[in-house]
């Protein structure tokens, strides 16, 4: 009964404060700020460090005393719809007024498509500019296991489900090679068209770049791809000049930190609707303590009792959930895609996808009430693949002889020391036709659409996001930004400031050591778990293989893809 009372006192009591701080801020820091952004330095940001960089640019861009945004892109690594999203944030800057200055020693096609954001791109003399347009190194050690003694035994349901390829075959099938082909041609359309509209170059020009390189940045700047060469000095003294002044320069990480208690201060009090984030980053698995939470994880043990607690709480109006995964357990991903299906029964659930969200990674996004995707997001990918590593081979090339023994027929058959048997392939098969038949099933259910309708667009083939528009697979085109609008139209939220109440699963401190004792409930790995553990994705599904011989994996990397790897780090 007193709630309200006291939401107008904080509200009365926080704006004279706020409005003596501010006029405080605005005579210290002047009329002439420069923010400064270094981008690709340091430790990788995971999903919500990243929508909290990109929360602060849109300060930049509402705050009237900030005059430039100065950015040196020093490397581009983070996926491409990473550095789409960065990319719109720098021409909101400039949309706002603002004006954006790009400085880079080098460049490459990424930099040069987060670079043509801004009104200026410097370049020092001795720069090069490098645009080879999007490739991809597709590498096939089959036959180098075999003459290991290795026989890594995969089954796919789908066509196109292809990640489990490079383990048994010298070369990729005809579908993994066209389904890769049509996917990084639209990938390299849209990096193209976004350089050469940025830069009112022609199509072809851009085109012709990417074939004529690496330039010389004098080179560049005649190509018209760079505005100006010089030195970062001589950068400083022409903003000087722009401004009338010396500037007052700050980086956006202490340019926040002074704006943090004037947003508190503007929060205060205001009573305003709430909705959950979720970010949801790396591969899926069941539980994490088993796989060691030395990195991000989406563990189901983890993921789906949040998930019931926001179903429960009455102040929570709306769920956006924000994915940047290539799947991983099947089981896993259906017991989260259930929770999802059950919170969306009772409050709008919108999905925003980041650089990947494919196999498991949209099998928990299928059931939400709408999905939104960058073009450049990597998603669909509607398959699930299983199998075994036999090592019989290698353990007999060294003279050693391995006999199953026992009353059971099928005791050996998740054993790595014989491979399958034809009717136990047969039977295997089934069991990952169910799961596939499953995965299909919560697709068609989520997406409204008939069985037949997905199984079009399934097979395990990967969309980009603009395509899986195209399929109906994703609903809009955005980033977070846009999700959020949407559970503010479908919750009718009104037109204030939404109050976020984020929840990120970041591995704990000491993660890796703890992993490696054994510590906080995690299984202690050996030596070969360690390896394949720190081999990155390709490493990651064979530990699978190795530790959960035969369960179903709803998987998907593009290995060619950063975006794909960051997940792991």
């Amino acid at each position: 009964m007193i709630r309200w009372p006291v939401q107008l006192l904080f509200r009365l009591l926080a704006l004279p404060i706020r409005i003596l701080l501010g006029a405080l801020r605005r005579l210290r820091m002047g009329r002439r700020v420069v923010v400064d952004l270094v981008v690709g330095e340091g430790r990788k940001p995971g999903l919500a460090d990243r929508a909290e960089l990109l929360r602060a640019l849109g300060r930049v861009a509402a705050d009237p005393q900030v005059r430039v945004l100065r950015v040196e892109i020093r490397t581009v690594d983070m996926g491409l719809a990473a550095t789409q999203a960065l990319r719109e944030a720098f021409t909101a800057v400039r949309s706002a007024g603002k004006r954006v200055v790009v400085r880079m020693d080098a460049g490459s096609d990424r930099s040069m498509y987060l670079a043509s954001a801004a009104d200026e791109v410097w370049m020092p003399p001795g720069g090069e500019l490098h645009l080879t347009g999007l490739a991809a190194p597709m590498l096939f050690f089959g036959p180098a296991l075999s003459r290991l003694g290795l026989d890594v035994q995969i089954e796919a349901a789908g066509v196109y489900k292809s990640f489990g390829e490079p383990f048994f075959r010298g070369y990729p099938t005809r579908a993994n090679r066209d389904a890769s082909t049509a996917m990084l041609e639209d990938l390299h359309a849209h990096i193209l068209e976004t350089i050469g509209q940025a830069r009112g170059l022609a199509g072809d020009a851009v085109t012709e770049a990417t074939r004529a390189g690496p330039f010389s940045a004098d080179q560049a700047y005649e190509l018209g791809l760079v505005d100006k060469v010089g030195y970062a000095d001589e950068l400083d003294a022409a903003l000087e000049e722009h401004l009338g002044g010396r500037p007052r320069s700050i980086d956006l990480d202490r340019y926040m930190r002074s704006r943090r208690l004037l947003d508190w201060l503007g929060r205060l009090g205001g009573g305003r609707p709430q909705v959950g984030v979720l970010y949801l980053q790396g591969p899926v698995v069941e539980r994490a303590q088993r796989v060691g939470r030395a990195r991000r994880l989406i563990a189901s043990d983890a993921v789906v009792p949040v998930l019931d607690a926001l179903r429960e709480n009455a102040r929570i109006r709306a769920v956006v959930l924000v994915i940047d995964s290539p799947g991983g357990s099947a089981l896993a991903s259906d017991l989260i895609a259930r929770a999802v299906e059950r919170l969306e029964a009772d409050k709008p659930v919108v999905v925003a996808m980041e650089s990947v969200a494919a196999s498991g990674g949209y099998y928990i996004s299928a059931p939400a009430t709408e999905v939104v995707a960058r073009e450049t997001t990597l998603t669909g990918s509607i398959g699930v693949i299983g199998g075994k590593i036999v090592v019989g081979g290698t353990l007999g090339a060294l003279g050693v002889h391995a006999e199953q023994v026992g009353p059971g027929v099928d005791a050996g058959m998740n054993g790595a020391f014989h491979g399958f048997t034809d009717d136990q392939r047969r039977r295997f098969r089934a069991s990952l036709r169910r799961v596939y038949d499953r995965f299909i099933a919560v697709v068609a259910t989520g997406r409204d659409r008939t069985a037949e309708e997905v199984l079009e667009v399934a097979e395990g083939r990967v969309w980009t996001g603009r395509q899986a528009q195209e399929q109906k697979l994703v609903d809009h085109l955005g980033g977070l930004p846009t999700a959020l609008e949407r559970v503010r139209s479908l919750a009718d939220l009104g037109t204030g400031e939404l109050c976020l109440r984020e929840t990120r699963f970041d591995p704990p401190k000491w993660g890796v050591l703890n992993m490696i004792l054994g510590r906080g409930g995690a299984e202690v790995p050996d030596a070969v778990d360690l390896a394949l553990r720190a081999a990155g994705p390709a490493g990651d599904f064979l530990w699978h293989l190795r530790t959960d011989p035969m369960q179903a994996q709803a998987l998907e990397i593009v290995p060619w893809d950063t975006s794909a790897w960051e997940s792991w780090r």
